[in-house]
């Protein structure tokens, strides 16, 4: 299969480059500018295409024989939907995490029947378990087959998360994540340590760690009441701290 994946040197896309690659296919991957370029090449992309000074579609349809993609690892379905579409193959796949170029776009039913192109939208937190458990057993391998690329933009401290938040918000950086060791020693020598060792627990238990919404029944639903009704009210945590 031909995967391509828009955004290629994003916090999604970086990693769905390199999970392609592992798993077989040819990878084109597009991105903004130079410095991008290099890192979805340095992850291991086969065509690489600036979107915004090259045909992207006149490029995917040449690298694939004029047969199209296969499979479309999308970061933005609406304001890509119609390049996305010019370039699919017979009977292809777009899987959708993003849409924010456009969040109500016009769908082309008509052009999707004609070359049976499925489109697969998801949201982490709603997938079911048996799909999260496999997705997690692979990328395990994945992790364990070989040296991974992690891009990290920059590191600040938990005391500068508001610093973090701002760099993020210029787009300095794409994502924002602590590591766990950090989070828990600042719990750990907060006042309400004593009444969430259970709720911490939960969190380090294996498959539980995560951001994003909880669940419905799994752990996440008490650390996000943990979340809403003790760290706000403690002066123990910055308030920055608590949005992350």
């Amino acid at each position: 299969k031909t995967v391509l994946v828009t955004g290629g040197a994003g916090a999604v896309g970086h990693y769905a480059v390199q999970l392609a690659k592992w798993g077989g296919a040819q990878v084109i991957a597009t991105v903004s500018s130079a410095a991008k370029a290099e890192q979805a090449r340095l992850a291991g992309a086969d065509l690489v295409i600036n979107y915004k000074t090259e045909d992207v579609v006149a490029k995917a349809m040449a690298f694939t024989g004029q047969r199209g993609v296969g499979r479309v690892v999308d970061v933005d379905f609406g304001g890509n939907i119609d390049t996305t579409l010019k370039l699919m193959g017979m009977n292809s796949t777009i899987a959708v995490y993003a849409t924010n170029g456009n969040r109500t776009p016009v769908v082309p039913m008509r052009e999707l029947m004609e070359r049976c192109i499925s489109v697969r939208a998801l949201v982490l937190f709603a997938l079911p378990p048996p799909l999260l458990a496999a997705a997690q057993a692979d990328i395990t391998k994945w992790l364990a087959a070989g040296p991974r690329l992690h891009n990290v933009a920059a590191q600040f401290a938990l005391s500068d998360t508001a610093e973090a938040h701002m760099a993020v918000e210029k787009g300095d950086m794409p994502k924002l994540g602590w590591p766990w060791e950090m989070i828990e020693r600042k719990v750990k020598s907060s006042r309400v340590w004593r009444y969430s060792e259970e709720l911490i627990g939960m969190m380090m238990a294996p498959g539980s760690v995560g951001f994003g919404p909880p669940s419905p029944n799994s752990p996440w639903q008490g650390v996000q009441f943990f979340w809403n009704n003790a760290w706000p009210t403690s002066k123990d945590v910055p308030e920055a701290a608590v949005r992350v």
